[in-house]
């Protein structure tokens, strides 16, 4: 017998999975999906179970005609008018703004999942391959991201963003991308990945990151030795370098007259260094000009 409309449920799907746009216009269509086929409704929403005409006999008669089954494609005008109900419930009651999407809730189940599907089905084809493009295209950076950060912003690209659309890309696709993803200076350690799956691959790949990280801070530490190093030889180069001028003979001072500096590097007075030659040629200086 068909099935009383006062007791069919309507469900409500879990918010997220409520239409809410073209973002998640592919988890709202499977969940509507499999509502109707388990109240057999899903023929009335594709249009294939048309509304019957209503005859003056079926308003006129006092006998109740016999009910048809809840699966029959050609329900009495009455049934179908239920069924029809219980179905543009379920798609118009998991929408969050029907309003705002364009919905006639008056119109038929059939109506409204037409208008439903010609307005997401392109614009999802166009969000697919956005996202395809986008998780294809992601590069690694190791020297700003860790391996677990990169193996989480790649997954939320598959799984948030192209399955999301109901786009499509195996695991095996997809460890491929990974692994295509990975600096030009990786290749020569990534041309043997094990296995054939993306989690055994980011396995890999997380400990060849901590490898290149050892690698990278003790390449690091080498760099500060050396400049250490280059600037403690330049220092004493620097001390050394007036001693060498100073034991220049063929220099005299316009300053002193004596030999050996010039007056840009007299320690006497009024010479270039004045006051800053040792303590004890200092106090023999001044003993001098006393």
């Amino acid at each position: 017998m068909s099935t009383n409309p006062s007791n069919v449920s309507i469900p409500r799907f879990p918010k997220d999975n409520q239409l809410d746009g073209d973002r998640n216009w592919h988890t709202y269509k499977h969940e509507c999906i499999l509502a109707l086929k388990a109240r057999s409704l899903l023929q009335y929403v594709e249009g294939k179970i048309i509304q019957p005409l209503q005859s003056i006999s079926q308003t006129t008669q006092t006998t109740t005609p016999t009910q048809t089954q809840i699966w029959s494609s050609t329900p009495l005008y009455k049934e179908w008018v239920a069924q029809d109900a219980t179905a543009t419930s379920i798609i118009v009651t998991n929408i969050r703004d029907p309003v705002g999407v364009g919905v006639e809730d008056d119109k038929s189940s059939a109506v409204i999942w037409k208008f439903l599907t010609d307005k997401y089905e392109k614009q999802v084809e166009q969000q697919i391959h956005l996202a395809d493009t986008a998780l294809r295209s992601h590069t690694y950076k190791p020297e700003s991201t860790t391996m677990e950060d990169h193996k989480k912003k790649m997954k939320n690209l598959l799984l948030r963003t192209l399955k999301d659309y109901g786009g499509t890309c195996n695991d095996p696709q997809f460890r491929l991308i990974v692994i295509a993803s990975l600096p030009l200076d990786w290749k020569q350690d990534t041309r043997s990945v094990p296995s054939t799956s993306s989690e055994d691959a980011f396995t890999f790949l997380h400990s060849l990151y901590l490898e290149k990280q050892q690698e990278r801070e003790s390449s690091e530490r080498d760099k500060k030795r050396v400049k250490a190093l280059l600037a403690s030889q330049n220092t004493t180069a620097a001390a050394v370098e007036p001693q060498r001028a100073g034991r220049n003979s063929n220099l005299v001072c316009s300053n002193c007259g004596k030999c050996g500096h010039t007056v840009h590097r007299c320690w006497a007075k009024g010479g270039g260094a004045e006051g800053e030659g040792p303590k004890n040629w200092r106090v023999s200086y001044t003993n001098a000009e006393h």
